[in-house]
């Protein structure tokens, strides 16, 4: 899943595809791209997002089972609310989202948001310090260090 939230992993759930004689949603198969995908950057937070998306796929499928309307509505109206929430927490930054420019943020920037749960719970900061020192040799943009740090390209 992109966003890694119930919302797409709900709205995903029901169309398939035969994979043999195996139905497989949609939100399976983005779900194992995406598992793949993020122990490559951090195996540690790589297992904490399996997690998640596990727990996503999870409730996706079990709501997707419900009725149509109970389907779509939770679907969609979680969609709809993470998407507003985000927007304005971007609006609030006066930044736009990271994937506007690169579409591989729609899948690091879940993966982020765990990094930084890490960090406040000082959790990885070994991480954290490289991503820091890293940051100090970047040009001075007058962003403070945590709007740089979105900037931050794997090198």
């Amino acid at each position: 899943m992109m966003r890694h939230d119930p919302s797409v992993a709900t709205l995903l759930s029901r169309p398939s595809l035969l994979v043999g004689d195996w139905p497989v949603s949609l939100t399976t198969l983005l779900g194992l791209g995406t598992i793949v995908f993020h122990p490559r950057i951090d195996l540690r937070l790589g297992s904490v997002m399996l997690v998640l998306i596990g727990a996503a796929l999870l409730a996706g499928q079990v709501l997707a089972a419900h009725t149509t309307g109970v389907w779509l509505g939770v679907g969609l109206g979680t969609f709809i609310v993470g998407w507003s929430i985000q927007f304005l927490g971007h609006w609030c930054e006066g930044r736009k989202p990271a994937f506007v420019d690169d579409i591989v943020g729609l899948f690091v920037g879940p993966l982020f948001l765990v990094a930084e749960l890490a960090f406040v719970l000082r959790l990885h900061l070994e991480v954290q310090t490289a991503i820091h020192e890293r940051l100090k040799s970047m040009p001075d943009s007058g962003l403070p260090i945590t709007q740089r740090a979105g900037n931050l390209r794997a090198g």
